[in-house]
């Protein structure tokens, strides 16, 4: 099978067509951004990591307990509007702690990313 040369003579048409078949050019982020805002899944799911975070920065400030203070007379309580997730066996807050646990939970994984990255860069 032979090609015929008619197959790559540049077609000269219009600029109207040229124009409707060109987009404007993106950068890296700004199409990174298009392509994750038409995921539905991962809007989603970024709604949520934003929303954790949140609540892992701000929640332990606004409680009224802390982490470590004890009250053994309040010991193995079940959920009430004083303590959402209600009290370990110390009489303990578990929804402070558990916020305070996903703060330092954040924490590792942002400083394991900063070094991977500056491990990465390095040797790369």
């Amino acid at each position: 099978m032979q090609l015929s040369r008619d197959l790559f003579v540049r077609q000269v048409g219009d600029s109207t067509a040229r124009e409707r078949i060109t987009r404007p050019s993106l950068s890296y982020w700004q199409d990174a951004w298009r392509r994750l805002k038409q995921n539905r899944v991962a809007m989603i799911s970024l709604g949520v990591l934003t929303v954790i975070a949140l609540f892992a920065i701000v929640a332990p400030m606004v409680s009224s307990y802390t982490y470590h203070k004890t009250d053994f007379s309040g010991a193995y309580q079940l959920p009430t509007k004083a303590h959402w997730f209600g009290t370990d066996p110390l009489g303990r807050d578990i929804w402070t702690r558990v916020w305070y646990g996903g703060r330092i939970s954040l924490a590792i994984g942002v400083i394991s990313a900063g070094l991977n990255l500056v491990v990465g860069a390095l040797y790369g």
